[in-house]
């Protein structure tokens, strides 16, 4: 099974010196271990509700908006979406 334990992809790690990479990291390993479309917004819920809990309340909407869409053309067309097309 591929995982991708990358960190933030498409943000910065650290925002006005608040980190999120543990936000990002928890979002990798709910999605790593599925191949599963129903576990896609429940990993995208909580990864906003870490970066609220983190104090970029500001943040959260656009985050949310790059792990939704960059997140989903990676869940379909990215290491994951190949192994689901074999």
């Amino acid at each position: 099974m591929t995982t991708l334990d990358d960190g933030c992809t498409g943000i910065p790690d650290v925002i006005f010196g608040t980190s999120i990479r543990h936000c990002c990291d928890a979002h990798d390993q709910a999605l790593g271990s599925t191949m599963d479309w129903s576990a896609f917004d429940p990993a995208n819920v909580a990864f906003a509700h870490c970066v609220w809990d983190a104090g970029l309340w500001w943040f959260v909407l656009p985050a949310l908006f790059v792990v939704s869409t960059a997140g989903a053309l990676l869940f379909m067309f990215g290491p994951k979406g190949r192994q689901r097309s074999r």
